[in-house]
């Protein structure tokens, strides 16, 4: 019954708005607006907020604009719909608008505030300056650090990079959630402290250096060197197919003019180029591969002793 009134609400609002569009012919975007009105009453609020976009395209409304932010603020797009809301609310309308359209208005601005209430936020904090964050993929300003960021709920993904590797956290956010203290607690060889703690360190030997990924870097380096000989190599090589394709076009039989002898020694050198290279990506490749193979047997016999529980 509630879902009813809605609708017939909102469709007593888009006729009574409809003598006010008379002049541009909106029976379009009615239509459109009729359609959108019966697919948010069942919950299809991607679907209604495709429809409800292409009714405000065909003829603008206050009344399909709060609707696109009710859309997306039901789909938990709860920062796209405040930028929608604040639309609405700061629509400067004509003279004697609609009676509906100065209704969406004040809908807006309760809603906007019920909204607002609802928009969770995270503040990250760390015991070490990273080099980078990224947040969802995107990176953000270091200067965000121990500030509150607002998001949209459901789930996140936090990465800090520092000199040495990757330090990721996945959170959930729900909605109303103000201030979640994300906190990484990691202390970094060459990062910067920001409360620093004096901890005795036993005498080990250092670490080899790695990559993100876990690699040793003397394992990276000669495989990164390879990949990229290889695709130097591959560019040259099809240059060269390219250039002697257009120079047999040229030539008649296995005849071509003495002008075209400097193209023909301007593809010797592609070639040359891309057989350098596949030799260069190839033994790179191969010296990575043998000293991953190396490494992997030394640990074989230390992870045998921790699934054993002996390791000390």
């Amino acid at each position: 019954m509630r879902a009813l009134v809605r609708a017939l609400a909102l469709l007593m609002l888009l006729s009574a708005a409809e003598n006010a569009w008379a002049q541009t012919g909106p029976a379009d975007a009615i239509a459109l607006g009729h359609g959108a009105v019966e697919l948010y009453e069942d919950g299809k609020y991607e679907s209604a907020l495709v429809l409800f976009r292409r009714a405000d395209a065909v003829a603008h409304s206050p009344v399909f604009a709060l609707y696109i932010a009710r859309c997306q603020r039901n789909l938990g797009l709860f920062l796209a719909a405040r930028g929608s809301y604040r639309a609405v609310l700061d629509e400067r309308l004509a003279p004697d608008p609609p009676e509906p359209w100065l209704k969406a208005q004040n809908t807006a601005k309760d809603e906007l505030s019920e909204l607002e209430a609802r928009i969770p936020s995270i503040v990250i904090e760390t015991t070490f300056v990273p080099s980078g964050v990224e947040l969802d993929g995107e990176a953000i300003p270091l200067s965000t650090l121990g500030r509150e960021i607002e998001l949209d709920p459901g789930p996140h993904r936090l990465a800090l990079r520092t000199a040495t590797g990757t330090h990721e956290r996945a959170l959930r956010l729900h909605a109303g959630e103000r201030a979640v203290r994300v906190l990484f607690e990691v202390d970094e060889p060459g990062s910067t402290a920001v409360n620093p703690v004096v901890k005795p360190v036993p005498n080990e030997p250092a670490a080899p250096a790695t990559s993100s990924n876990g690699l040793k870097t003397s394992v990276v380096a000669p495989l990164v060197l390879g990949a990229a000989a290889i695709a130097v190599g591959a560019t040259a090589g099809i240059v060269a197919l390219l250039k002697t394709q257009d120079l047999k076009a040229k030539c008649t039989g296995n005849s071509c003019a003495p002008e075209l002898e400097r193209e023909r020694d301007r593809i010797q050198e592609w070639a040359t180029v891309s057989t350098i290279a596949f030799t260069v990506g190839g033994a790179g490749l191969a010296l990575g591969t043998v000293l991953h193979l190396a490494d992997v047997g030394g640990s074989a016999t230390r992870a045998n002793l921790f699934v054993a529980g002996t390791f000390p």
